[in-house]
């Protein structure tokens, strides 16, 4: 008798995946990610595992986005963000999320361009778009400063009087200043107007009482008392109450002065004194005003 033996058939699945991932962004930026990675399984072991990784590996880049402050870089296969301080200097921390575009190669994150660490390896795909809205200050019947959404951020300078010069052609009322400033929705923040003395910040004007400031940067204003000032330069000033709390700024074409002083919790200095430090910059911050 001849018998007949059946070979068990052996065979091997190709679980593919594909994680949708959504993003939390500074200035309402919208970040649309699709992660996809292929992995073999013999077993469902193998496959939940996968999925376990995989799901990590979301939750991590979900709540790092979901603390972004602004972008800094935004490409196909990599994005740079910062994020409120981690490595307890005072200042924000950029994260960088990158796949070189090579299937099997890893997704990696590194913090401030240092070493990059595996957040996924074996990732077949790692393709980033994104959507962007524009923020223009809120129309005003006159204004003068610099209402302009500067491109580089500052950050970790608590008890620190800063001021940016700026120039009144006319005489005006100035009945509040309006700063693009965030960070942390739980601390305060104060802003102030001085005058000119040889190019330098001078005698106080007027000042605000304390803000809280957005969590995420916006344009904010505080109200001061009506400020009548006459043509001539000026000193708009911004003081923070924590190092998480930051303001935007270009190089170039301006003059920035800083004085150590925490203004938040006793009123900026009547008299601004010597400053500490003097930078070639403009912040982002203007004088809400009426003509004269």
């Amino acid at each position: 008798m001849i018998r007949t033996h059946r070979r068990p058939r052996a065979g091997y699945t190709l679980v593919e995946t594909l994680v949708a991932m959504g993003s939390a962004t500074f200035l309402l930026v919208g970040l649309a990610t699709t992660l996809a990675i292929a992995t073999s399984a013999l077993d469902t072991d193998f496959v939940d595992r996968d999925r376990a990784v995989l799901g990590e590996a979301r939750s991590s880049l979900q709540s790092d986005l979901a603390a972004a402050r602004h972008f800094t870089e935004r490409t196909a296969n990599s994005v740079t963000f910062a994020v409120p301080d981690r490595s307890n200097d005072g200042k924000a921390d950029l994260l960088r999320y990158a796949w070189s575009g090579t299937p099997g190669d890893p997704l990696t994150v590194s913090v401030d361009g240092g070493p990059a660490a595996t957040v996924l390896e074996d990732v077949q795909n790692f393709d980033l778009s994104y959507e962007t809205e524009t923020f223009s200050p809120p129309t005003l019947s006159a204004h003068a400063g610099y209402p302009h959404v500067y491109a580089n951020e500052e950050s970790g300078v608590p008890n620190t009087q800063i001021a940016t010069r700026f120039n009144v052609l006319d005489p005006i009322t100035v009945t509040a200043v309006t700063a693009f400033v965030g960070g942390h929705g739980s601390k305060d923040f104060r802003v102030a107007v001085y005058g000119d003395n040889g190019g330098e910040p001078d005698a106080l004007v007027v000042e605000s009482s304390r803000v809280r400031t957005p969590s995420l940067a916006a344009w904010t204003t505080v109200s001061v008392p009506d400020t009548p000032l006459t043509p001539g330069d000026y000193w708009l000033a911004v003081a923070f109450e924590h190092g998480f709390q930051s303001y935007q700024y270009t190089t170039g074409g301006g003059d920035v002065r800083t004085r150590s002083h925490d203004a938040v919790s006793n009123g900026f200095r009547t008299t601004w004194g010597t400053s500490d430090e003097t930078e070639d910059r403009r912040i982002s911050i203007y004088a809400v005003h009426g003509t004269n």
